[in-house]
């Protein structure tokens, strides 16, 4: 299961370091040498060729997470449950979060996401970065034609586990 584990996340970081620098303007290791933009060029159309993307440092999926960090936690007890229902969620620990069509997780542990929703976000907000919050997606469907369906503002690190079939 580990070396499944870390399979998906390694891909999933390259996929996200390659979006991400592909939304820059640069290269999937961040320092390429596309023509940046600058308000009056955008304004004339023209390209300013002496604006280039700072540089992004890539870490590799060992420095950035420890075994214990990408254990399996869906068979452990939840801190906290967020059963998603209509247009909101709630989270039974609300010393953990709050409720409503935003069901926001502020510290770490383990939630396990289960039901329905339709335009509701999960957002993670651990602005003390106290540590790594699990998120456990158990045969959960959402959709939100507004925001993403989950969302990380602040977090030390936040690893997503799937139980059955979930569509986001």
């Amino acid at each position: 299961m580990k070396k499944k584990l870390y399979q998906y996340a390694a891909a999933a970081a390259a996929a996200m370091s390659i979006l991400f620098a592909a939304a820059c303007g640069g290269t999937s290791a961040g320092t390429g040498t596309s023509p940046a933009y600058t308000q009056e060029a955008a304004a004339s159309g023209e390209a300013s060729e002496n604006t280039q993307p700072e540089a992004i440092e890539v870490t590799t999926l060992e420095d950035a997470f420890s075994d214990s960090d990408v254990k399996d936690v869906t068979a452990e007890t939840a801190d906290a449950v967020i059963p998603l229902s209509g247009s909101e969620g709630t989270i039974s620990d609300t010393t953990r979060g709050s409720s409503g069509s935003t069901v926001t997780i502020s510290s770490k542990g383990i939630y396990t996401v289960t039901g329905s929703s339709e335009d509701v976000t999960i957002l993670v907000n651990d602005e003390t970065e106290s540590g790594t919050i699990y998120l456990v997606l158990d045969n959960v469907s959402m959709t939100n034609s507004a925001a993403p369906c989950i969302e990380v503002d602040a977090a030390d690190k936040v690893v997503i586990q799937c139980v059955g079939e979930n569509t986001l």
